[in-house]
């Protein structure tokens, strides 16, 4: 396929003149039946700024261009806007808007003027709309981005917020996540595209199956393996059966990265998926060497650190019964006015410096990530679960934020240090939980549970406080999987800790709250947690979702304040089902916005804090690294040789939040499969009670630790009431939601009881 687009800059480049879209394509030698694909190259190309365009002429944009291009934006106050690339808005005048006919969504050309008094507050006036030549398309062309339907191998692309079904012949080699050019058909009965142009790979390492059928061979990917692609590659000394690592162009030609094991265990399909989706699996032996040579702690560090020496403390960590990599420890003091209360974080940036290849790997991977019961590392193991981690009873090094906190819950006074720690014990949340419970649970918890209780007092305190600000918790599912000694799935349940999880998220947030307030009052270069408050037409789709589970929210008025969203939020849950509010929560998540990372700080809506960053989860997180680094270069007042490092952290925070999103999408990819297996091997009847219903789906529970429903029709749902005693039998997943889906033929029995 030509690439028009890099035609057009390379004819355009150098010379200072202007042409028609009709001479452009004369003197390209562009036939007809491509003069579409030449409109819509010429178009993105104006929509970049490389070329701009008066009356019907289009000229090469010099690089001390004036002139910016943006899509109108409306707020929820009826104001215009352009938004610009560190979070800025550029505001319009609403006559100037209606004078030029202009709309949300419309591409247009502006200059820009800021207010001498607000450094990030800009005005913008009106140039030129920018819009496509339809004079040759029948239908037409756009740049969109390759999502896929979660259950079945079908695709989309969403252009100008309408859904194009893409399907998977038509996909053209493209993969999930890849920007591409797509040929868009409006009708009646549905809207479709197929590829025209991959532009850009999200990712270009992909996993692949050899495949023989009759005397040709071809590639199966991994993440479309009922489709068949024209991938330009070599089989001369590959068999059906064999998996291999590809890089992909976007003409796909296919070169071999590595043959891998065919292993069917659940760490090798676990192991291909984390690949397909580009994250790296095993460490270069480059960084691994370097990591080899980092020593522990040196006479230096005791020496540098003998002022904040917490070793004397009683500290300890709760974290999960299977974690390695322990970021954060606790010391807890009473005082006669309130608490002291010292939270420990492994100080990662000690070992891990700008410039080194263990940070440069760590920018890559950005996040270790939690497949099942497997851990795939941002650092090598050697830091992550040893150097690092705050293992029991060893001398660890540890940025600590001290904060005296009166009886409240306020903080009076902070202060960040580096520290030096020992940690007395390595607690679980499980044994946390049963220890405040009954001590003699666990006798080994016994010299720590005067701190436990002091903690469970101030994180009560802290609680209150949380609530009455505005914070907005939602309820979700966390599957914990038990596995026979084949790797198959044994059990399921839902991964709740319970009390002890509460505490340790209260001092964390807290932490991170005076960390990056800190940030903000002395202006440093940091990466905030951003969480923008939802948007009115998701609230508005919110309100008619909770309608059809019979729950209303009567008025939308204020609903983009924490505080409003939480009362509502409050006053729907409450007297409901833990089920039912897994339910509701999920809906008000879909109404909310994404967090995301950003150097700019914009408040955080769902926590109802007006400034956020991560800082406490350095050994797993970058954003957290990076934010180490800035507090380190505070605390020895050398701000000035990060500067380098500081004007990448934009970019840092770009793809930190990108990745966060795959790797939401992977560690869900790894739960489907596993829930996939599970209920395939149950072949018996289940006993359940009816929880609630949602329109025609009945929404049980049982004993398997699953969430799912069946589907009943109307006269089925005027008997079934809340714990109706149903037998279902498992029929299929819903892989969008990890929902089980029961069929509801094999319903034996519909017993009316009594409500208890």
């Amino acid at each position: 396929m030509v690439n028009y687009e890099e035609l057009v800059k390379n004819y355009f480049k150098g010379k200072n003149i202007g042409l028609t879209l009709k001479e452009v394509g004369k003197r390209l030698n562009v036939p007809y039946e491509d003069m579409d694909d030449l409109a819509t190259a010429i178009y993105l190309l104006e929509v970049n700024g490389y070329l701009y365009k008066i009356d019907d002429t289009y000229f090469r944009c010099p690089k001390d261009f004036i002139y910016k291009t943006g899509t109108i934006e409306k707020s929820t106050k009826g104001n215009y806007y352009i938004s610009l690339s560190k979070g800025e808005k550029v505001l319009f005048n609403a006559k100037e808007i209606n004078k030029n006919k202009l709309q949300e969504g419309d591409i247009i050309r502006f200059s820009m003027i800021q207010d001498p008094r607000y450094k990030h507050k800009f005005s913008g006036e009106f140039v030129s709309k920018i819009e496509k030549n339809n004079a040759y398309c029948n239908n037409f062309l756009a740049k969109g981005v390759i999502q896929k339907n979660k259950g079945n191998d079908t695709y989309f692309v969403i252009v100008n917020d309408v859904r194009y079904d893409l399907p998977s012949d038509k996909l053209s080699g493209a993969y999930i996540g890849d920007e591409v050019t797509v040929e868009c058909v409006k009708s009646l009965k549905s809207n479709t595209c197929s590829v025209k142009q991959i532009i850009t790979r999200k990712n270009n390492e992909h996993v692949f199956k050899v495949v023989q059928k009759m005397e040709e061979k071809y590639l199966v990917p991994l993440n479309t393996n009922n489709t068949k692609f024209n991938y330009l590659f070599d089989f001369t000394n590959f068999n059906a059966g064999d998996i291999l690592l590809l890089n992909v162009d976007e003409f796909n030609n296919c070169s071999l990265i590595k043959t891998i094991e065919n292993d069917n265990s659940l760490y090798g399909k676990t192991k291909l998926m984390a690949m397909d989706y580009g994250f790296s699996v095993d460490f270069d032996n480059l960084v691994l060497e370097e990591v080899n040579n980092i020593k522990c702690i040196t006479d230096k560090d005791y020496e540098e650190r003998k002022d904040n020496d917490f070793r004397n403390l009683i500290t300890f960590t709760i974290d999960p019964e299977t974690c390695k990599d322990m970021d954060d420890a606790i010391s807890i003091e009473k005082l006669e006015n309130g608490y002291r209360l010292y939270v420990h974080i492994a100080d990662v940036s000690h070992y891990v410096k700008p410039g080194t290849k263990t940070f440069k790997e760590a920018s890559i991977r950005t996040t270790s990530r939690y497949p099942a019961n497997y851990c795939i590392p941002m650092l090598p193991t050697k830091l992550s679960n040893d150097i690092c981690s705050l293992n029991q009873g060893v001398d660890r090094l540890t940025k600590t934020v001290v904060m005296d906190i009166d009886n409240n819950g306020m903080v009076i006074s902070y202060d960040l240090v580096n520290s030096i720690i020992n940690s007395n014990k390595k607690m679980t949340y499980q044994k946390v939980n049963e220890a405040l419970e009954d001590i003699n649970s666990h006798p080994d918890y016994k010299p720590y549970i005067e701190s436990l209780k002091i903690l469970k007092e101030l994180s009560d305190k802290l609680d209150i406080d949380r609530v009455k600000r505005g914070n907005i918790r939602l309820s979700s599912i966390e599957n914990k999987f038990e596995f026979n000694n084949d790797d198959s799935v044994k059990n399921v349940s839902r991964d709740d800790h319970g009390v002890s999880g509460t505490i340790i998220e209260n001092c964390m947030l807290l932490a991170n709250e005076y960390v990056a307030l800190t940030a903000l009052n002395f202006d440093l270069p940091f990466v905030y947690r951003v969480h923008l408050k939802p948007e009115i037409s998701k609230l508005e789709n919110l309100k008619l979702e909770l309608k059809q589970a019979h729950k209303f929210m009567h008025s939308l008025e204020r609903a983009d304040n924490p505080r409003t969203f939480q009362k509502i939020y409050n006053s729907i849950i409450k007297g409901l089902s833990s089920e039912e509010v897994i339910y509701i929560s999920r809906l008000f998540l879909r109404a909310m916005t994404s967090a995301r990372y950003d150097v700019k700080n914009q408040g955080h809506f769902a926590l109802a804090l007006n400034q956020y960053a991560t800082f406490t989860s350095p050994i797993r997180r970058f954003p957290d690294l990076l934010n180490h680094l800035t507090i380190e270069a505070y605390i020895k007042g050398d701000i000035e040789s990060m500067n380098n490092l500081f004007n990448a952290y934009a970019e840092y925070s770009e793809n930190c939040s990108i990745s966060e999103r795959d790797t939401k999408d992977f560690e869900n990819s790894v739960d489907t499969m596993l829930l996939k297996e599970y209920i395939d091997n149950i072949d018996n009847e289940i006993e359940s009670k009816v929880d609630f219903i949602v329109e025609n789906k009945v929404y049980v529970r049982n004993d398997l630790g699953l969430y799912g429903y069946f589907i009943a029709n109307k006269n089925e749902i005027d008997e079934l009431k809340k714990d109706t005693t149903v037998i279902l039998k498992v029929q299929q997943l819903d892989e969008s939601t990890n929902e089980v889906i029961y069929d509801k033929a094999k319903i034996k029995k519909l017993k009316k009881e009594k409500r208890k």
